[in-house]
């Protein structure tokens, strides 16, 4: 098995999942608690077949450690990709910026509009 312990919460995880079999377990963990990540439903273990290899993406519950395992001969994956949770700060930022543009917009239609003459 092969385990990787992220440095922070994360709600979604990207794999590209090569030949898809029932003896291969990802389990996610955020602290005490885990979810076992079910087998998609193409599994068959037929590494040719042309459903048998493709690019999944887990969401739905918060993480901080991945775990794959295997009961068989090998648990393929390539290009894992994390991401999901924006921090508060971020969403901090983001809010002050509107309201920014909001005081900014209330200042500007509050000083009038000058009239345009062609003379």
């Amino acid at each position: 098995s092969e385990t990787v312990v992220y440095g922070k919460t994360y709600s979604e995880l990207g794999l590209y999942w090569g030949s898809i079999d029932t003896y291969n377990v990802l389990t996610l963990f955020n602290g005490a608690s885990s979810v076992v990540v079910p087998i998609p439903p193409v599994a068959n273990g037929d590494q040719f077949a042309g459903d048998s290899n493709r690019y999944f993406v887990i969401s739905g519950f918060d993480f901080n450690k991945a775990v794959f395992s295997s009961n068989g001969n090998s648990f393929e994956f390539d290009n894992v990709a994390v991401g999901g949770v924006p921090e508060p700060s971020t969403w901090m930022m983001l809010m002050l910026g509107f309201g920014g543009l909001g005081y900014a917009g209330y200042r500007r239609a509050k000083g009038g509009s000058a009239a345009v003459s062609a003379g």
